[in-house]
């Protein structure tokens, strides 16, 4: 191991005994609607040079850390994914929104810090995707490249608009999209500016879609960080950085190597509870993909792939 790994695995193993409880079962959250659709785009804020990333973590390293706050399940087309519990994340989750803030590192870029940088958001908000499917809820689909966060991007007309980014040719339904007035993003807590339903589609056509990727894994940059401090705000400074070569993997393992957590990652995810309400509206794109989705289980979906 060379010395700046072996630095990182001692910083990364005082993290580890308070990060891990014992395990959990999952969580369920309200099923998407209509999808927004594109808007006149602007681009991001300049790039700096390419960040190479920590491209040789594998998903499988994801699957014990994380299995002790929430539950693996099998749902097609995407193979494994995880839902974080209702005990971890609470019963209002919503990735990139709830529990945390929007900071800005060093090259610029915006990322979600907040309380679950330790337990899950070092994987869940930096690799892969988020979907909200109709009966497991927000469920995080594991990737293998890293990015400051993985969400899709809205700024213009006074507002600054985000939606956690779903897999490759998904729509953003409506509902996804968190949109606040420009001078409360910086805020803590954002979220709870967030405008109320009848508001957004003006909001929406209002703040043009930034469509301008970043980095070598091509990500969304986001609004520029000189906006807000031109307005007299400061945004906070992100602790997360670009991880180093093997910096991910070192991570994952030392916190699998403490859990306490040794159940088989296929446990049983908690589904939600649905009351009938009369003739179910049918979409395009329920769950954040395209198409009209199976309601799949752990029981009867196909197996995950690599």
């Amino acid at each position: 191991m060379n010395r700046s790994l072996f630095v990182t695995a001692r910083c990364l193993s005082f993290l580890v005994a308070a990060a891990l409880p014992a395990c959990r079962g999952g969580a369920a959250a309200k099923g998407p609607t209509d999808v927004v659709a594109p808007a006149a785009a602007q681009p991001a804020h300049a790039a700096p040079p390419d960040a190479k990333g920590d491209d040789d973590v594998s998903v499988e390293d994801f699957y014990e850390p994380l299995a002790a706050y929430g539950a693996w399940v099998d749902v097609a087309p995407y193979g494994r994914v995880w839902q974080p519990s209702s005990e971890t994340v609470g019963q209002d989750f919503m990735p990139y929104g709830t529990d945390g803030r929007w900071a800005v590192n060093d090259d610029g870029d915006w990322v979600f810090e907040g309380k679950h940088d330790e337990t899950f958001g070092w994987a869940a908000y930096h690799y892969g995707r988020w979907l909200q499917h109709d009966e497991y809820g927000w469920v995080w689909v594991p990737g293998t490249k890293w990015a400051p966060a993985w969400v899709a991007w809205r700024f213009g007309g006074g507002y600054v608009g985000w939606a956690p980014a779903g897999p490759d040719g998904a729509g953003t339904p409506q509902e996804h999209w968190v949109v606040v007035e420009e001078r409360r993003f910086v805020d803590e807590g954002a979220i709870r500016a967030r405008l109320d339903p009848e508001k957004l589609p003006a909001a929406l056509s209002a703040a043009p879609a930034l469509t301008g990727t970043r980095g070598a894994a091509g990500w969304n940059g986001g609004p520029p960080p000189e906006h807000f401090r031109a307005m007299g705000q400061t945004p906070s400074v992100a602790r997360t950085k670009t991880p180093a070569k093997g910096e991910t993997r070192a991570r994952a393992k030392l916190l699998a190597q403490a859990s306490t957590c040794k159940a088989p990652v296929h446990r049983q995810a908690r589904k939600k509870a649905r009351k009938a309400k009369g003739k179910r509206r049918k979409t395009g794109r329920a769950g954040g993909y395209g198409g009209s989705p199976p309601i799949v289980t752990a029981e009867n979906s196909a197996p995950a792939g690599t």
